[in-house]
């Protein structure tokens, strides 16, 4: 083959592969075309998102519950817990006794303690007592320092005008006794308290409530006028003058109803110490 035909040939060739210009530019619109992205017809604008609330029915409001009131006082737990170790080799039942026995040890323990801070925060006050005790056995039966009452036992009011009996020691012996009579008076019962030796003389006396006339009645509780009981034994009259002998008590002036109650009820405290406690003879 000759050079003009193999030229000829390879341009028929190219020809044939290579498409005209015409056709490379519909190509190109239809590559373009394709790569477009189809837009529907139906398509519509995107909304705008709406900021508005749906509209829902309003719930009724729900009234609130009333806070409950708090504790002003609360019992903290304590901070004690009994443990024993844990052994294996101890039966259940042996386990349990022993926390039990260890809790009940420390429960005693703990009222031990309890009943030793009691006495110690208390120990005053008994001691003052105590000594208010022995000042007032003193006032009345000389050498006394406790009041042991006798009588009532019982609670009982003894016949009038006795209203108590009290027993005064030294230590262990008996050297006396208190007795509280209540005799009537001119406007009111006089209370009064009347101290007995073992020789059943009067050893004190002193008046607890007077209700009389002032100026008058009242006067019985002048310690000189209560001072002539001191030393007798009775039996114990009133006179109205100079007295004729020392078992006389001459009577407040103006005030004989009064006068007369509290000598009769001094004899009565020495009737009875004779006659029920043998404290005079």
């Amino acid at each position: 083959m000759s050079r003009k035909s193999k030229r000829a040939l390879n341009k028929r060739n190219r020809a044939a592969v290579t498409p005209a210009p015409e056709a490379q530019t519909a190509l190109k619109e239809v590559e373009i075309t394709e790569a477009a992205p189809i837009i529907p017809d139906d398509l519509t604008p995107e909304e705008e998102p709406t900021t508005e609330a749906p509209d829902t029915a309003e719930e009724p409001a729900i009234p609130e519950e009333p806070a409950m009131p708090k504790a002003r006082w609360t019992l903290p737990a304590l901070p004690i817990k009994f443990t024993l170790p844990e052994n294996k080799n101890l039966p259940p039942e042996l386990s349990k006794v022993l926390r039990l026995g260890g809790m009940l040890a420390l429960l005693c323990l703990l009222s031990l303690g309890l009943l030793t801070w009691v006495h110690h925060a208390t120990q005053g006050v008994l001691a003052k007592h105590q000594a208010q005790a022995a000042l007032e056995a003193e006032i009345l039966v000389p050498g006394a320092d406790a009041l042991t009452q006798i009588l009532p036992s019982d609670g009982s009011r003894l016949p009038v005008p006795l209203e108590g009996v009290w027993e005064a020691r030294t230590g262990t012996e008996t050297v006396g006794w208190r007795v509280q009579i209540a005799p009537e008076g001119f406007v009111a019962p006089i209370t009064v308290q009347v101290g007995i030796g073992l020789d059943g003389a009067v050893t004190g006396i002193r008046i607890l409530e007077i209700s009389e006339t002032p100026g008058f009645g009242d006067a019985a509780n002048d310690p000189d006028w209560l001072g002539q009981f001191i030393g007798l034994t009775g039996p114990l009259s009133l006179t109205l003058t100079d007295k004729a002998n020392p078992q006389e008590i001459a009577a407040v002036s103006g005030a004989t109803v009064t006068s007369a109650a509290l000598v009769d009820g001094v004899q009565a405290a020495l009737d009875y110490v004779r006659t029920l406690m043998g404290g005079a003879q």
